[in-house]
């Protein structure tokens, strides 16, 4: 980077092609900011971000691994990337504080344009300008180089403070930065319609950094050191010296990884970036032979190519300057381009020497062959084909290439919550209210624990959907049990902190193996908003992924289906985007005996689970929830369907019992008789219309009625002669007897 402004070129921002007055900011996503920004890092640190959605002001910082998420964190959330680099611990995991600070890359100037004026700036150009609020905007400077210690990186915080710069609140070693992509959703800041602000970027200089001792000088500051902390430590931050490098100190590039760079690049790119990547090869190589072979043969594939006649003498016109083009050029250019730099110089690394390599270029001119040229990439079929899928701008992505992760994360799809929740999976289950859903998933976790399916440590049900009394009495049997049970404000809990949490996981590789339920999902997703559920549906998907499960238990529309079961609420994007989903209806519900029968119902399946399950319990007051718990049984499949049968019959007796009345009074024709019933029963007309088909016949041990044509074709129903033992109500109905409940304070026995 440039550490003086007039080097700077900066990018103006993009016009709406529709309102060429309509500043709409510049386009820079957030992993290439973020690669711009924190171009130098020390060997072991890594960048972190943290995504919070809603009111940021609200819950924790969750500190992630940039590399991982940067190209993942959701526009619709407040996103910040950390001004300083991290030492990440033992565990792999990072925490934003400042014993793990590695060096610091970011100073921040806040609230310019309302509480700092900008004259204050003495024309000093940033690195980037985000608008973070109207009018309001949040201004970086990259230090370059980073700073390593925090007591100067601290005393030049005071001193834009005292300057007047930035907010008195705004300091610290381990301040959060907007980044461009995201919004800016604190109440104060939303518009009248309740619309978060969108992040703005107004400025844009990548190239642009800044030394301490330019800035002092720039910003007319009065730095105030502690006493350790020598004058000299300013002109020692200016510029670092590797005997491997040059005076930027980057690591010098070797051949081999010059080459590949190249490679990617395309040699038609106009003379001025063309020039510019012949300066920064001239100046990696120091002028030398290799390095014009390498521009030679580079240049020669493009339309413009002068001949090495000529070229040659535009390699020996360069001279070594102060500020030069380096390797970090071609690294931008190859990320601009595509490709994966990372893997690029990695493999182009691990390429041996030899003593001649003569490789024809596209234009069939030779390469001199010299005792330290390396192989090229391109020797064979097979790494043809390799480097080509780390090129391709798709093929950087490519799970295939390296099957040890989707390994590492996989989970074996076997049942844990019955038969109706697989390891691995996404399941969603749609019930009214009342109908036992919370009950039985407690019944089948307890269940799965007591069977040694799962580890109870990892098991976390989010209850966002109880009393206080009850959640109470949930939490003593997840106590009991060893599992987690966490609550809307317990411990400063809150939904939004799920999908933070959820993200962490994602990011630190901790998602293996864990377990959660959702009770219930409109707590955490707006199930209306389709964009809503989509993103959501995004995060979901990556923790399971990474060898998570969730369970949501959603709410069904009041009014049933034309079929007369249950129809999910809201969008079809949660539906559609997860593994499975369940309906849970009441088949019957006997209140002499105090038992209801409920039937899970797949309506949407990716995996070896149940059509349907069936599970009774009773309906009667329990002296405690354990009872209950323990009232829970499994039905056996044989027995659901002469009980969904009887219960059907039952549901249809009203119906049954007008049209039998109709057709005693002489209301006998089928349009009529459909008409007169359902006014009598409130029944619809289409299914009043079923019942008097379904009954149609002449078998009296399934039939109600029969008819006979009369004139002009029209149906004549008429009773059937029924015998004395074909009563027309329900059958003896097969529902097992409830279990004797238990007393209350009695432990929760085996199931």
């Amino acid at each position: 980077m440039e550490d003086n402004e007039s080097n700077g070129i900066p990018i103006p921002p993009k016009q709406n092609p529709t309102n060429p007055n309509a500043d709409v900011g510049i386009e820079v996503s957030n992993a290439e900011f973020i690669a711009a920004v924190f171009a130098k890092l020390a060997d072991g640190a890594v960048v972190v971000v943290c995504s919070k959605p809603g009111d940021p002001t609200q819950g924790g910082w969750y500190p992630m691994r940039a590399d991982k998420m940067s190209e993942r964190l959701l526009p619709s959330n407040n996103n910040y990337v950390n001004g300083a680099s991290i030492k990440p611990l033992a565990d792999g995991t990072v925490n934003a504080k400042s014993e793990q600070v590695a060096e610091h890359h970011i100073l921040l100037l806040d609230d310019v344009g309302t509480k700092v004026d900008r004259a204050k700036l003495n024309g000093l150009v940033p690195t980037w300008e985000i608008e973070t609020s109207l009018g309001n905007s949040q201004m970086g400077l990259v230090l370059d180089p980073p700073l390593k210690g925090t007591k100067l990186y601290r005393a030049l915080q005071n001193a834009i403070i005292e300057k007047g710069l930035c907010d008195a609140g705004a300091n610290g070693p381990v301040r959060w930065a907007r980044l461009p992509v995201g919004i800016n959703a604190k109440e104060k800041h939303r518009d009248p319609a309740g619309k978060p602000f969108v992040c703005r970027v107004k400025q844009w200089n990548p190239k642009l950094g800044y030394t301490v001792s330019v800035l002092v000088d720039k910003l007319k500051l009065q730095l105030a050191l502690p006493d350790d902390l020598p004058v000299e430590s300013i002109v020692g931050a200016a510029h670092v010296t590797s005997e491997s490098g040059d005076k930027q100190g980057h690591k010098k590039l070797t051949i081999a990884q010059l080459q590949a760079l190249l490679q990617v690049l395309n040699p038609n790119m106009g003379r001025e970036k063309w020039i510019i990547v012949l300066m920064a090869v001239w100046h990696e190589t120091g002028g030398s032979a290799e390095g014009f072979d390498l521009i030679d043969t580079w240049s020669s594939a493009g339309k413009t190519y002068p001949g090495t006649a000529a070229l040659m003498v535009q390699w020996k016109s360069f001279r070594p300057i102060e500020k030069p083009y380096t390797a970090g050029t071609l690294i931008a250019m190859a990320r601009e381009a595509g490709a994966d730099v990372a893997v690029i110089l990695q493999m182009a690394d691990a390429f041996t020497k030899c003593e001649t390599v003569v490789v024809k270029s596209t234009a069939a001119k030779p390469i001199a062959a010299t005792p330290t040229m390396v192989k090229p990439l391109v020797v064979t079929p097979a790494s043809t084909e390799n480097n080509t899928s780390i090129l391709h701008p798709l093929g950087r992505y490519s799970a295939s290439r390296d099957l040890s992760l989707l390994e590492k994360n996989m989970v074996e799809q076997k049942p844990l919550l019955g038969d109706i929740v697989l390891y691995g999976d996404t399941t969603v289950i749609y019930a009214l209210a009342n109908t036992g859903k919370t009950l039985i998933i407690i019944y089948l976790i307890i269940d799965a624990i007591k069977s040694g399916r799962v580890d109870p440590s990892k098991v976390f049900y989010i209850n966002f959907d109880d009393n206080s009394s009850g959640l109470l009495t949930k939490c003593r049997l997840a106590q009991e049990y060893g599992f987690h049970m966490l609550a809307d404000g317990h411990q400063g809990f809150q939904a939004k902190d799920f999908r933070t949490a959820m993200i962490a996981m994602i990011d630190t590789d901790t998602a293996k193996g864990v377990v959660v339920i959702l009770d219930t999902l409109k707590k955490f997703v707006n199930t209306m908003d389709k964009g809503s559920s989509s993103e959501f549906g995004v995060v979901v998907r990556q923790f399971c992924l990474k060898g998570g499960t969730v369970v949501a238990l959603g709410h069904a529309n009041k009014k049933l289906g034309a079929d007369g079961k249950p129809v999910y609420s809201g969008t079809t994007d949660i539906l559609d985007d997860f593994d499975c989903a369940f309906t849970l209806a009441t088949v019957s519900h006997d209140p002499d005996r105090g038992l209801k029968l409920v039937e899970f119902e797949n309506i949407k399946r990716r995996g070896n689970v149940a059509v349907n399950a069936a599970y009774s319990y009773s309906s009667l007051p329990q002296g405690n929830y354990e009872g209950l718990v323990l009232s829970v049984q499994e039905v056996d499949p044989t027995q659901l369907v002469p009980i969904k049968q009887a219960a059907e019959l039952q549901s249809e007796l009203p119906v049954i019992d007008a049209l039998n009345a109709c057709i005693l009074e002489g209301i006998n024709t089928k349009m009529k008789m459909v008409d007169t019933v359902a006014k009598r029963t409130a029944v619809s007309n289409r299914n009043v219309l079923k019942v008097i088909e379904k009954y149609t016949g002449i078998d009296v041990q399934k039939h109600r009625w029969t008819y006979g044509v009369g004139a002009r074709g029209a149906q004549i129903f008429e009773l059937l002669d029924l015998p004395a033992d074909a009563p027309p109500g329900v059958p003896h109905d097969p529902v097992p007897d409830a279990p004797p409940t238990a007393p209350p304070g009695t432990p929760l026995a085996p199931f």
